[in-house]
Parts: structure tokens; C-alpha cells; sequence
């Protein structure tokens, strides 16, 4: 029977068996479940209510707090070796908050990844804060996100940023925005039916998705 190669890249070209290749496939797989009971230990080193939690009823993955990211960092070796803090501006040159870049490095993990995040007035939650708290909010954010990257967790665990984007995107949209994607179709003389096809219902549409929409209906 002939003998089947297959072509396998690294450091330089060779062939494997297929018997080979598939020796290295299981040597993968089994890596991949060694990796993820690892990933399993260390949640369990974790309290939710303290070091994560779910940003809203239903969410898949779970929010890493600050206090979350300093423990992940502790039980791996991670630390700050170089920070950047920038800031933002608007037109009139006022500073109306900060950019935060930090260079984490993991001894453990033998990583290092570069991590940035905001933090300004423009954010309506944030616009009444002061210049050290905008500072301070654009620091936690770069470390937990940075934490996530470094320690292979963005499986299990997401950051603020990305939180607040799945919050927006669960919120149902609204009649207003329904009845306006309505108004816009008629106007196009875009089929209703033509328009579920491609995005879906629109009473089951999501406030975030519903204002995309409405944005490329606007600008068609």
C-alpha cells in the first residue's frame, strides 16, 4: 500500500506519516485539555461577587474586576514593567481624559503583552469625574484587559469595555428605533421581507444592531 505524506511546516519542510500527523493532532488535543483544566484550577482560585461576575442576567462570559486581576497576577507572576498615560483632549484643548498603555510582563508564563485603554468625560458616566479619577479608571482598565491577554483567559473572562458592548448589544431595541427602521424602508422602497432576510426580524432586533441599521439605511 502506498504511504501517505503529509507536508508539515516548521523550522524547516519535511514530511510526516500520516500516522504521524496524526500522532501530533492528539498531541495537540491532549495539550489543549491540559491547558483548559489548568484555565479550570485557576477560576477556582477565584471568588465571584469579589474577583468576577456576570455584567448582566444571561452573559456568557464573565467580567474580570480589578481585584480579580491583581489575584490572576499574583498567582502568575505578572507585573508593569513600562507605562505610557497620554492624554485626550477635545477641539477647544481642553483634557478631558487619558490614555493608558502598559507593557505587562508574566516571569511564570515567560509573556509579555501591550495593553491600552481610555478613560474620558465623553463617557457619560465619567463626565463629572475628576482628572485623578480618570486617570486611575484608564490604569484598571489596561491592567485587567492586560491580565485577560496574558493569561489566555479572554475565553472565560472579559473586560469593561467589552462588557459594556455586550450589555448594549442585549438590550432590545427600542419602538422608536423599530418604527423609524420602518419609516426608512418605505421611503427606499426596500421590501420588508428582503430586509428580514438579510438582518433578521425586526422586532427582534438589538438596540445596538437596530442603531447600526439605522446608520447604513441613513447613509444609503
Amino acid at each position: 500500500m502506498e504511504k501517505v505524506l503529509v507536508r508539515f511546516e516548521q523550522n524547516q519542510n519535511s514530511f510526516l506519516s500520516i500516522n504521524d500527523y496524526q500522532e501530533v493532532i492528539s498531541r495537540i488535543s491532549d495539550g489543549l485539555e491540559i491547558l483548559q483544566r489548568a484555565k479550570r484550577e485557576i477560576k477556582r482560585k477565584l471568588k465571584k461577587g469579589i474577583h468576577y461576575d456576570k455584567p448582566f442576567k444571561g452573559a456568557k462570559q464573565d467580567i474580570l474586576t480589578k481585584a480579580g486581576a491583581d489575584q490572576l497576577a499574583y498567582l502568575t507572576g505578572i507585573e508593569v514593567v513600562e507605562r505610557k498615560d497620554e492624554e485626550i483632549r477635545d477641539r477647544n484643548g481642553n483634557v478631558i481624559g487619558f490614555k493608558v498603555t502598559l507593557k505587562l510582563r508574566s516571569k511564570l508564563l515567560n509573556k509579555e503583552v501591550i495593553s491600552s485603554r481610555i478613560c474620558s468625560k465623553d463617557e457619560k458616566k465619567a463626565k463629572d469625574w475628576s482628572m485623578d479619577m480618570l486617570l486611575a479608571m484608564a490604569f484598571k482598565r489596561a491592567w485587567v484587559y492586560g491580565v485577560i491577554q496574558l493569561t489566555g483567559l479572554s475565553d472565560m473572562f472579559i473586560d469593561e469595555e467589552k462588557a459594556d458592548i455586550q450589555v448594549n448589544d442585549s438590550r432590545p431595541a427600542t419602538e422608536k428605533q423599530k418604527a423609524f427602521i420602518k419609516d426608512l424602508l418605505r421611503k427606499r422602497n426596500i421590501d420588508e421581507r428582503e430586509f428580514e432576510r438579510k438582518f433578521g426580524k425586526i422586532e427582534d432586533l438589538s438596540s445596538q444592531k437596530a442603531s447600526e441599521i439605522i446608520n447604513i439605511l441613513q447613509n444609503s
